[in-house]
């Protein structure tokens, strides 16, 4: 059986293709961009050059990091369910200041997507193999730089939150083999 990733499995139901292709494919160049970077502050590694288009988000994220973790377990680190047969990467896995473990994904879109509370509900599956976690979010990072706004997804919802990404997992794989 093919194992596919958690992101790949929900693209159907994102709703990109409603976006125009020249958008979408600077909003991904965007997101990338912005991904390095966090990825390079959550392992301690100082962030030099970062473009003007890009700073706030980049801002946005290092004043949340400075103030709200205490701990980092996990940089996008892929993890796998040989039950399931899916994968994942989530941005980031860390214990936040009031003591809860957090499955974190960094977010540059200014609201919520539909897919992202079954795309956290997956990526709590998969660290939940390994170890304990007391619930997921999605971070959305301001273009200019302000406070980063969490969707804190509530624990109590993830089994209904899980059984609807295995909907989508068992779907994808049935029209894609």
């Amino acid at each position: 059986m093919t194992p596919y990733s958690v992101t790949t499995v929900l693209s159907d139901y994102a709703g990109f293709h409603r976006i125009d292709p020249d958008v979408l494919a600077s909003a991904c160049r965007r997101g990338t961009m912005v991904h390095a970077a966090c990825e390079a502050i959550a392992n301690g590694i100082p962030v030099f050059g970062v473009p003007d288009a890009l700073r706030g988000y980049v801002d946005s994220f290092r004043q949340w990091f400075i103030d709200y973790v205490l701990r980092v377990f996990y940089v996008e680190t892929r993890f796998h369910c040989p039950t399931y047969c899916f994968h994942g990467k989530p941005d980031l896995v860390a214990m936040l200041v009031d003591g809860r473990t957090m499955i974190v994904d960094v977010k540059t879109p200014v609201g919520e997507g539909a897919t992202w509370r079954l795309q956290m509900a997956g990526y709590k599956h998969l660290v939940g193999l390994v170890m304990p976690i007391n619930g997921a979010m999605s971070l959305r990072l301001p273009a200019d730089g302000g406070t980063a706004k969490a969707n804190v997804y509530d624990p109590d919802e993830s089994g209904r939150d899980f059984a609807a990404f295995l909907s989508a997992l068992n779907v994808y794989r049935y029209i894609n083999g």
